[in-house]
């Protein structure tokens, strides 16, 4: 889950640009966590948002927003010929830190 505004505008755009589903993922390292009383409401103004950015780019289709779940809930529930984008935030300093990139020409590889 990213920040209220981060998801608001993440949720406006995949509506103008013609995505289906919005399925908003919680983990331990989500930028906020959502308190289970307060997700009705949260997706309440998401649906708002999907139905204004719908009228506004002419969409005769409305973005169908799932509550956020775990990722292994949301991924067991997607079949395997189902197309799926993930957006995940990442610092480039850290991976380098990390180890898993070397350089700008090499490939990742993977921690042992």
């Amino acid at each position: 889950m990213l920040r209220k505004g981060k998801t608001d505008f993440l949720v406006e755009k995949a509506q103008e640009l013609g995505a289906h589903e919005f399925h908003p993922i919680v983990s331990e390292h989500c930028e906020v966590q959502i308190a289970k009383e307060k997700t009705g409401k949260i997706v309440e103004r998401w649906n708002r948002i999907a139905r204004e950015a719908s009228k506004q780019s002419g969409s005769l289709r409305i973005l169908q927003i799932e509550a956020p779940r775990s990722f292994k809930e949301t991924i067991g529930d997607l079949s395997f010929d189902e197309p799926v984008v993930i957006f995940i935030r990442v610092r480039i300093p850290s991976l380098l830190r990390s180890g898993l990139w070397r350089s700008k020409d090499s490939k990742p590889r993977s921690r042992r």
